[in-house]
């Protein structure tokens, strides 16, 4: 199992220059303890909500001057929102900066809200991604971009096999299989309604189904031997018993302001105390808690990647330094070395 950082960049209260310094410090510290992969996320138009990084490219360029190991990843680029060249172009420099350590994590559709400024119509957006989606492969893969034979520079081949579909939906999941793509699983799914009270095992399962059905399919047509690349994000906070009953009633508070005003949220849903907890997923206790419920976890048990976040609780920096600490220890060695796989 890889254990990896993933940050939405959301503190709401901080101006940006704070919240991205955070994040740098927190990948940096992420870097130091031995995570696998620093994901960041990419969210429009949101500043005083859903996340402050419209541009998560930019922040990984500074990251790979203040890092030396650590894998560094977008979660995601929606290529609708995007020239898929110049998508293209700033991935591969931001690569070779790294020495080769970027991930491309990517989606296909945005929402009315995020499109709409671009110019662009919510009812395209399959459309429109699919096309971004061709173009930046060609230009990563070296081809020729225009009549004159144009090629981007500097070459980014090496990215067209570290990429990841982001997925809430069997179809999609299948397309990332089929086109031997890693998959990305968010922490949370929307529901059908507010009598829907499934977990997030329960409906991640059948997208990770579809997604070992296109690799298969993408195994078989290519002759290419691709393994499973199958990333989880969870909301996770860690930390000792003295601090819970202000970690707790904190994340609570976090959970009911995003409860209230998040659109995957179905109308007529009764937010009591129990059920704001049941719409976050939020896996948040002492190292063995936390080992314990992830264990349970019946989709990241069938994963490669488990992507910790504290995107729906935004607590404190210096909580969520210390939450990375105990991940990456104590609940890494509960949860996974005893049965043999390497943590980190």
């Amino acid at each position: 199992m890889r254990i990896s950082f993933f940050s939405q960049v959301q503190d709401q209260f901080l101006p940006p220059a704070e919240r991205y310094g955070h994040t740098l410090r927190e990948i940096v510290r992420a870097d130091e303890l031995g995570f696998d992969t620093a994901w960041v996320s990419s969210i429009h138009f949101s500043g005083d909500s859903g996340g402050g990084l419209p541009s998560p490219l930019i922040l990984l360029s500074a990251a790979t001057q203040l890092t030396g190991r650590i894998r560094l990843g977008t979660s995601v680029i929606t290529l609708s929102h995007e020239n898929p060249i110049r998508a293209a172009e700033d991935a591969s420099v931001v690569n070779h900066l790294s020495g080769d350590r970027l991930r491309i994590g990517y989606s296909m559709g945005g929402t009315v809200v995020s499109l709409e400024p671009f110019g662009l119509s919510f009812d395209d957006r399959k459309a429109i991604g699919a096309r971004s989606l061709q173009r930046f492969r060609e230009a990563l893969r070296g081809e020729a971009l225009g009549s004159r034979g144009q090629r981007m520079f500097p070459p980014g081949r090496e990215l067209t096999r570290r990429m990841s579909r982001a997925c809430l939906d069997p179809a999609s999941s299948f397309r990332a299989g089929s086109d031997g793509d890693g998959l990305f699983l968010s922490c949370w799914q929307p529901r059908s309604s507010a009598d829907d009270l499934r977990t997030l095992a329960d409906y991640q399962n059948p997208i990770i189904d579809a997604y070992e059905e296109g690799l298969a399919e993408y195994r078989s047509r290519t002759g290419h031997d691709a393994e499973p690349d199958i990333a989880v994000s969870r909301t996770v906070l860690v930390f000792e018993e003295e601090h819970r009953e202000r970690l707790v009633e904190s994340s609570h508070r976090a959970l009911a302001r995003w409860a209230g005003g998040k659109e995957f949220v179905p109308e007529g849903t009764e937010l009591t105390r129990e059920r704001i907890w049941k719409e976050g997923h939020a896996v948040i206790g002492t190292p063995d808690e936390v080992a314990e419920q992830l264990l349970a976890d019946t989709a990241l048990a069938r994963s490669t990647e488990l992507a910790a976040q504290v995107q729906l609780i935004d607590p404190p920096h210096q909580d969520t330094l210390r939450s990375l600490e105990l991940l990456i220890g104590p609940v890494a060695r509960a949860a996974w070395d005893q049965e043999g796989s390497r943590a980190g």
